[in-house]
């Protein structure tokens, strides 16, 4: 597994950033489940299974609003319900609110837009009702991968146990309800969330680097680690990348 070390990722200005010194590493692994991640879901007592599409590595499904269908990424390291570009917003009947809202980028630039509430967005069978996001922006210095028109995070998905399959092209939302949730290809290593990190995606690994606290995000196209904490452990990057021999969550061994 090769990491780019890079700047740690973005940030809303309205939250503290815990754990400052900890390594992010923004990863995307087949069947992962997310525990967590939108209070407006319509009520269902079977799982919805939605295809999903690799787009520069990010996952990316269609929700529709309205009579269209939008293509969004799911983005595990947001914060947000639902954020869309301007360009989808314009074709798109949404109610404009009064506030703004204000982030950080990966490059520390500060961003602000205005907020919105959709009234409706389908997900396959699923309706959830009374949305609210912002619209998306950019730093003319720092253009983002592309992975659709927007994303939705984990306050969007907050109702559900959610499979992330990048093997099979699939996503899963299964109600908190169900409890025999393994049969909805929720299985394999089981890897806890640290319980000092409140609930957010964050884990514990051991690498060539040591054991630190890495951060999961679907919405990362590859692996990243701080470039300060590769030269701390003494190895020796090649170029942007640093290659791990160990690679330990849990009680398993990855490896390289």
């Amino acid at each position: 597994i090769k990491c780019q070390a890079q700047a740690s990722a973005r940030a809303p200005l309205n939250s503290t950033v815990r754990g400052h010194s900890m390594s992010r590493a923004l990863v995307g692994i087949a069947g992962l489940l997310v525990a967590c991640a939108a209070a407006h879901a319509s009520s269902t007592q079977s799982p919805v299974t939605v295809p999903i599409e690799l787009v520069n590595n990010f996952p990316v499904l269609n929700v529709s609003i309205g009579d269209q269908s939008v293509a969004v990424m799911f983005d595990l390291g947001g914060s947000d319900e639902i954020v869309l570009t301007s360009d989808v917003l314009r074709s798109l009947n949404v109610e404009r609110l009064s506030e703004t809202y204000a982030w950080l980028d990966a490059m520390g630039n500060r961003l602000e837009s205005q907020k919105f509430r959709i009234p409706k967005i389908r997900v396959g069978s699923l309706a959830f009702r009374g949305v609210t996001g912002h619209e998306d922006a950019e730093a003319a210095t720092y253009r983002k991968t592309p992975g659709g028109s927007g994303y939705i995070g984990p306050a969007f998905v907050r109702s559900f146990k959610l499979v992330v399959d990048y093997g099979r092209r699939l996503m899963t939302f299964i109600p908190n309800d169900v409890k025999k949730f393994k049969a909805h290809g929720c299985f394999g290593t089981e890897i806890r969330f640290d319980p000092n990190m409140d609930g957010a995606p964050i884990t514990k690994l051991t690498s060539d680097l040591g054991e630190h606290r890495f951060v999961w995000d679907t919405g990362a196209p590859m692996m990243i680690v701080r470039r300060s904490l590769v030269a701390a452990s003494g190895n020796v990057p090649d170029g942007d990348f640093f290659q791990s021999k160990e690679f330990k969550l849990g009680r398993e061994d990855f490896g390289p």
